[in-house]
């Protein structure tokens, strides 16, 4: 029970300030504040990676790992033999083997982990785990025999500077529970005025009569889980700051009005203290932010203060961040104070290209869907210029860029994005299943791509490579909203030793693949490859319809290669008469006789559940409400009210969200704009 170690290896003798030791090392604990920090530090770990499980379960690991052999062979090279081991914490003999030398070495890190816990004043411990509590909860402090507890509730550190006794204030003398009925932040430590320690010659200087900090927080508040909290609007190009605005603050920039939104979804108020983004930007919300309540917006922002002059009805808003919103896209993640993932989003310059040049900003259709939240199809441009932070933002009509162009893929951006579309009228997406351990897909260049089925002036650029493509499957899933006779092309060759045939089959429920056609592909100038599913008339306006190529050698190789190029998916725009309203509308699928559709009720019996895309903006709905099947009043208007739907299989319901006591009839309009 000392400081230095019984031997001559001077490197264990931390104090004595000669020999193998740095000078600056004793100088270091002459500061009674780097001596605080230390013992902090020191318990802190003694509660994770230095607990005694821990410490035993890497030594069982590390053990685990050595051969009886090498055992024997280490034995030999320093002349020793297997020892016995008598555990001092439980007595136990343990004959000599490989297990009482793990023991030994054991029962000796304890023993001197033991022995520094000693030399300082033990830590606190509470009768709650910090988290969420039921109110009137008490929670009880317990810290080390015949020491005092002191503790605040602002945040401050009871332990005044330099070390002394407190004295009282803030700083509170605990003498019974501490009872929880809100945000409740504890921290305490305990003090023994007659603490002792081994000091002078080769042992530490000071004497701390302060334990270790505990830091708590409590609350009676729900703190945030996935599908309580989500982001619901991104602005990561802003417009530059304007002439007024400049007159306000002329140290304004683009970026200072970068903003990120989030909205509570759930159905009870949601504690934030402690969250943090972890991922896209650096922020963390402080112990005093309020409480979130249902349907309640909060906005993050780059600089707070030029959103107040950019956006003067916006709020709550916080911030300031680090970092800043990447405009080629990133992955922003909001975690919880455990450090769980909340909600996380990898937004693509295909994304914030919609958002680029008109000061919009990216924002979800649908901001409680908890299925494709997170891809392009669930995104779009702000109605308005600047978007709508702290605000829902009502759908404005979106127009493909090109008529008749449903997705497209140039294959041009950087590696990393390339699979993310060019062009989409909402929902495409690519995904490659690749046959490990070789088959890998990259951007290409070269191998003579004329670009013969680019659009819209597309330079040849970059292509995509699938390397070693036997047995792996590209799985396009390609929505048809609004679009028959649908046609698929792309450009494509391979290698000598590529794959030589490509087999095609398609889906019409996302889950059932038929087939379709078998390519031959050569080795030499690329072909562009038609796939027409004009003669499929259920391929038209069906959001489950893609395509699957499955890659075999034909007359090619196993080692080669595949490239792809400038794939699109066209279609003749639907008149949108009330019939194809209707299937649309209700789910019928094309060919289904007129006389069939049916409105179907929601499962409460008071509203409507009907098909809907959020990509399919120009697709209004309004549902009307009558107890007398005369007056009728609209209580839901897709274009102006928050979009807030149950899901419930293929379908989304609505009910009514004040149901009229007795008999109520509803009825659902469709109107294309």
């Amino acid at each position: 029970n000392q400081w230095r170690a019984n031997t001559g290896d001077l490197g264990t003798d931390f104090f004595n300030g000669s020999g193998d030791n740095r000078r600056w090392w004793h100088y270091l604990f002459r500061d009674p504040y780097f001596y605080q920090q230390y013992i902090d530090r020191w318990q802190e770990l003694r509660r994770g990676s230095f607990s005694p499980a821990n410490v035993n379960s890497l030594l069982d690991s590390i053990n685990s790992s050595m051969s009886a052999d090498a055992i024997t062979r280490d034995l030999a090279r320093w002349s020793r033999s297997k020892r016995a081991w008598t555990s001092p914490f439980t007595s136990q003999v343990h004959p000599a083997s490989q297990a009482a030398e793990v023991q030994r070495i054991k029962d000796f890190l304890q023993q001197r982990a033991n022995f520094f816990d000693s030399q300082w004043v033990g830590g606190i411990t509470a009768s709650a785990s910090p988290g969420r509590v039921s109110p009137d909860t008490g929670v009880t402090l317990t810290g080390p025999v015949g020491a005092a507890i002191y503790y605040t509730l602002d945040g401050s550190d009871p332990r005044p500077a330099g070390g002394s006794a407190p004295s009282l204030g803030t700083v509170q003398l605990y003498s019974s529970p501490i009872t929880i009925n809100d945000v409740t932040r504890i921290r305490a430590r305990a003090y023994k005025a007659n603490h002792t320690a081994l000091t002078g010659a080769n042992r530490p200087p000071l004497v701390s009569k302060w334990g270790g900090p505990a830091d708590l927080t409590y609350t009676t508040r729900a703190f945030p889980e996935p599908g309580h909290l989500t982001i619901t609007e991104i602005n990561p190009q802003p417009a530059a700051p304007t002439t007024a605005e400049l007159a306000l603050n002329p140290a304004l920039a683009a970026g200072s009005f970068e903003f990120v939104e989030l909205r509570n979804i759930g159905t009870e108020s949601l504690e934030l203290a402690g969250s943090s983004f972890t991922a896209g930007i650096s922020y963390t919300f402080p112990s005093n932010t309020p409480a979130l309540a249902p349907d309640q917006y909060v906005v993050i922002g780059a600089d707070p203060a030029a959103l107040a002059i950019r956006y003067p009805t916006a709020t709550p808003v916080t911030g300031p961040w680090s970092g800043d919103l990447a405009n080629d896209g990133e992955t922003l993640t909001l975690s919880g104070p455990g450090g769980s993932t909340i909600v996380s989003i990898t937004y693509a310059k295909a994304w914030s290209s919609l958002a680029a040049g008109g000061n919009h900003t990216l924002t979800a259709y649908d901001e409680r869907a908890t299925t494709g939240y997170a891809t392009e199809g669930n995104w779009r441009t702000s109605s308005a210029p600047g978007g709508s932070p702290g605000y829902y933002d009502p759908r404005s009509k979106r127009t493909p860029p090109v008529a008749g162009l449903l997705h497209y893929w140039n294959f041009n951006s950087a590696e990393a994005t390339m699979l993310n579309p060019t062009l989409t009228a909402g929902g495409g997406q690519i995904s490659i299943s690749t046959a490990p351990p070789d088959t890998v897909f990259q951007s290409g260049t070269g191998q003579s791509f004329a670009g013969d089925n680019a659009r819209g002036g597309d330079p040849v650029g970059s292509h995509l490579r699938l390397n070693y493509p036997i047995a792996s499957i590209a799985t396009f899933s390609l929505p048809t909203i609004g679009h028959r006779t649908i046609t698929v092309r792309y450009d494509t060759r391979r290698s000598g030793s590529g794959a030589g045939t490509q087999r095609i089959s398609y889906t019409l429920d996302g889950t059932a693949y038929l087939p379709f056609a078998t390519l031959q592909i050569t080795d030499g100038t690329p072909g562009t490859e038609t796939l027409d599913f004009s003669a499929i008339p259920e391929a038209g306006t069906n959001p489950h319809f893609g395509i699957r190529i499955t890659f075999e050698q034909g007359y090619g190789g196993t080692v080669g290669n595949n490239r792809f190029d400038n794939l699109t998916v066209e279609g003749t725009p639907v008149s949108w008469t009330p019939e194809e309203l209707l299937r649309y509308a209700l789910g019928a699928v094309t060919g289904q006789p007129e006389e069939t559709f049916l409105p179907t009720a929601s499962s409460s019996g008071s509203g409507l559940r009907f098909n809907f895309d959020p990509a399919k903006i120009d697709i209004v709905y309004r549902v009307q409400r009558s107890t007398t099947l005369g007056n009728w009043t609209v209580i839901f208007d897709s274009r102006l009210d928050d979009w807030q739907p149950h899901r419930d299989g293929a379908q989304l319901q609505f009910a009514d969200p004040e149901p009229p006591p007795g008999k109520a009839f509803y009825r659902l309009q469709v109107v294309h704009e």
